[in-house]
């Protein structure tokens, strides 16, 4: 009987050492710069472990974060290969990045280390960009007020300004905006003033603040158009041709306020959208240019799709109606304004309806990404003219969505859309939605 007793303690004694969690996840033991942060994770193969390390170093950044894993995942070696980092999807805007493995062990379950720097992903990739008429400024302090001191000396220097700034003890920060002891407290050395310094974001990782402000107009391109139209007595002059700017809702409210829309045109210069026309010219931001990606039809001319959402992959059908005979052409438009042409100068007849492409044809449309794992719309133009037209600005579509900045040629197609025309948008989702 004694000799089953040691046996059964024997086997415990060993069990226990085969499958102990090793010591440096049990105490957090791995060392840790100032400067980074470590995440641990177990699990039942060596991915989940780091997926969950990858959450642990989002919690500590104070991010919700969805994982999404696909059966075509792997992760090699040490580190995080890019489509493990990819299938990291964040509810928010921030993304983490730089992230390595540090320590991984088999021990019945997986242990992971994973390594990242504590500093906010908006701060290390200027994830704030300025707006036009606006400047942005970033600081970094061990309090809240000296991180946003800094961000409001960031702009200053953009501005080729010098300020200095006193500090009060009682000195308040509010949700999104500096107090006012605070923005009494910047002194410019000129006779130019900051003016109101808006708090974007306000973030601690570990023992710093980091901090990110802007100052200028922040208003919507709208409202800017119409006070330099209104300044401008001889703006509607020459009115726009273009339906499609018309058609817009920003450009309703150019036309109330001013009794037209002025002949302003669509154009890309040094990577940003700009509005120009009649002396006047307005830069839009990228947020603001999506307004320009959105759909309308008519009872004249009309184009729909079979399916409004479709996953990578999936073939769809568009059908196109036209109330009048014309030639009809046919475009796709890529959320970031790149342009190709689908058809042209298709003979369509008075209330016929038409299929693109044509079942006979043998060709499919399908549904891909421009970047894997990031959903995209995409917006489809049909025009009706009345005679054959050109349209060889426009590369036709291929295979391949590879793009060059040289198809960027959106505001050349708004532009031109003097003629009946309609639009619809398609959702493209990443295949590993489908099978959640």
């Amino acid at each position: 009987m004694k000799h089953l007793q040691y046996a059964f303690a024997f086997f415990l004694f060993t069990t226990q050492n085969v499958f102990a969690t090793p010591d440096w996840y049990e105490n957090r033991a791995l060392p840790v710069g100032e400067n980074e942060l470590v995440g641990y994770g177990a699990g039942k193969t060596e991915h989940k472990a780091k997926l969950t390390a990858t959450q642990d170093i989002a919690f500590q950044f104070g991010l919700d974060i969805e994982v999404n894993t696909t059966k075509s995942t792997r992760v090699v070696d040490d580190k995080h290969k890019l489509r493990f980092t990819e299938d990291i999807k964040q509810k928010t805007r921030h993304k983490l990045s730089n992230l390595n493995i540090i320590k991984s062990e088999e021990d019945d379950l997986w242990y992971v280390a994973v390594k990242a720097s504590a500093v906010p992903y908006w701060f290390s990739a200027r994830l704030y960009r300025a707006g036009p008429d606006q400047t942005v400024g970033y600081g970094r302090g061990k309090t809240a007020y000296q991180a946003q001191v800094n961000a409001a000396k960031n702009i200053a220097l953009q501005l080729g300004l010098k300020i200095k700034v006193h500090t009060v003890s009682k000195s308040e920060l509010k949700s999104k905006k500096f107090d006012q002891n605070f923005a009494e407290n910047i002194q410019v050395k000129s006779e130019h003033d900051l003016g109101e310094i808006r708090l974007l974001n306000n973030q601690k990782i570990k023992n710093d603040w980091f901090a990110v402000a802007e100052i200028g107009d922040d208003r919507h391109f709208s409202g800017k158009l119409i006070d330099k139209f209104k300044s401008r007595k001889k703006a509607c002059l020459s009115p726009t041709n273009s339906r499609y700017i018309k058609s817009l809702s920003s450009f309703k409210q150019l036309n109330n306020a001013i009794g037209c829309v002025p002949d302003v045109k669509l154009s890309r210069r040094n990577k940003r959208w700009v509005l120009s026309g009649a002396g006047v010219s307005q830069e839009i931001t990228d947020t603001e240019f999506r307004e320009f990606i959105s759909p309308i039809s008519s009872r004249d001319l009309t184009i729909t799709a079979d399916k409004t959402t479709v996953y990578e992959e999936d073939a769809y059908t568009l059908s196109i109606s036209s109330a009048e005979s014309g030639y009809l052409s046919g475009f796709i438009v890529y959320e970031d304004g790149h342009v190709a042409l689908l058809f042209d100068n298709i003979e369509a007849k008075a209330g016929q309806k038409l299929e693109f492409p044509d079942k006979d044809s043998g060709l499919e449309l399908v549904a891909e990404l421009p970047k894997r794992g990031i959903k995209t719309t995409d917006l489809y133009i049909v025009v009706r003219t009345e005679q054959p037209a050109q349209f060889s600005e426009f590369e036709e579509m291929t295979d391949s969505i590879q793009k060059t900045d040289a198809d960027i040629k959106f505001g050349q197609l708004i532009n031109r859309i003097s003629m009946p025309y309609a639009s619809t948008l398609i959702h493209t989702l990443p295949l590993s939605r489908k099978f959640r």
